[in-house]
């Protein structure tokens, strides 16, 4: 049982959509919010002895499910900068960005993505020249980008690749503290906002490519778990750009063993191999790119923890390997290696 699918034009530049939302979704929304008040309540009560008839273990797996919440959600906060971004400074670098790509002839649209009663910010950007061809690319960012600064350097790379852009931000950018506290970057939010993205554009698409940059790729890992893809009707490419294998595996790297243990037990995982895995039994086609698959790094990501290093025997995966900074402009080769695959994928039909 799941939610209607809706759009509603709000304005000339700004659209509302509310994607599908399934029971299981809504039933979990409902505990998430019932899970602190009952923890405070399990706390009171154990701490004064006021446990009436209710076994104790009820209290304390209440108070250990709260724990796990909160470790969930710092993990998140210590892995996704953008957040740190403030209100005022997006809305500067918007107006710079908007001003100047509207120069240029693009149309910029807000459209905001409710799923779940969480709403995530994103932007429609499309040229006169291609707005009506059905080709879509859905870009995901990395740790400290945001769509207000990047929205016209995408745009403009996308149009190259014959395709508008759908960006967005992940959970609690740009909004004011007070809306960051009923935000959480967790698991399921890193995700739900680039799910309820792919079923925006599936109203309007025939090919849409995921372009998914760093930690951008492990929430379109969780929105790709969580998907139902329109298999036959609709062509799909995933394009994961100098990313990890697993958030846990990268934050070993950098903070040592107790990392997995932490992004196990509070369920904060991000899973990109899971994701790529899918995608490959899904028969869809994706494109990684990686400095390497050995012992180098691009000076974020070490080779080693990189999703290509487990890909390199999928003949469905074609590995874009060539030594890169993780943060900067992608070699020469790469870039026509990426725009030949790209070609070849706009002259597929879905299936």
């Amino acid at each position: 049982m799941a939610q209607a699918i809706g759009v509603r034009q709000s304005g000339p530049s700004l659209i509302t959509f509310y994607a599908k939302t399934t029971f299981s979704e809504k039933a979990w929304r409902v505990a998430n919010n019932a899970l602190f008040s009952a923890a405070v309540y399990s706390g009171y009560a154990l701490a004064s002895g006021n446990v009436r008839n209710i076994p104790r273990i009820v209290y304390y797996i209440s108070l250990a499910l709260a724990v796990r919440k909160i470790v969930a959600t710092v993990l998140g906060y210590c892995t996704y900068f953008a957040i740190t971004r403030t209100q005022a400074e997006l809305e500067a670098l918007e107006e710079v960005e908007v001003e100047d790509i509207e120069r240029q002839r693009y149309t910029v649209e807000t459209v905001i993505l409710n799923k779940s009663g969480v709403s995530y910010t994103a932007k429609a950007i499309t040229h006169p020249t291609i707005a009506g061809n059905g080709n879509w690319c859905l870009n995901a960012l990395g740790n400290y980008d945001v769509i207000e600064e990047k929205m016209g350097e995408i745009a403009r790379e996308n149009f190259k690749r014959n395709f508008n852009t759908l960006i967005i931000n992940g959970p609690a950018v740009g909004k004011s503290f007070l809306g960051k506290l009923w935000v959480f970057p967790t698991r399921y939010q890193f995700g739900a906002g680039f799910e309820a993205g792919l079923q925006y554009l599936e109203t309007k698409a025939k090919y849409i490519a995921i372009r998914a940059h760093s930690i951008g790729n492990g929430m379109v890992s969780e929105a790709i778990l969580q998907h139902d893809f329109k298999i036959g009707s609709i062509a799909y490419l995933l394009i994961s750009d100098r990313t990890f294998s697993r958030l846990s595996a990268i934050a070993r790297a950098f903070v040592g063993v107790i990392a997995p243990v932490l992004f196990t037990l509070s369920g904060a995982e991000l899973d990109g191999v899971a994701a790529a895995q899918k995608w490959t039994d899904l028969g869809l086609p994706q494109i990684i790119i990686q400095n390497g698959i050995e012992s180098g790094t691009d000076e974020i990501i070490p080779d080693d923890v990189g999703l290509a290093k487990e890909f390199r025997d999928y003949p469905d995966k074609k590995l874009l390997l060539s030594r890169m900074r993780h943060n900067g402009p992608l070699p020469e080769f790469v870039e026509q290696r990426l725009d030949g695959l790209i070609k070849n994928f706009l002259l597929t039909v879905p299936s």
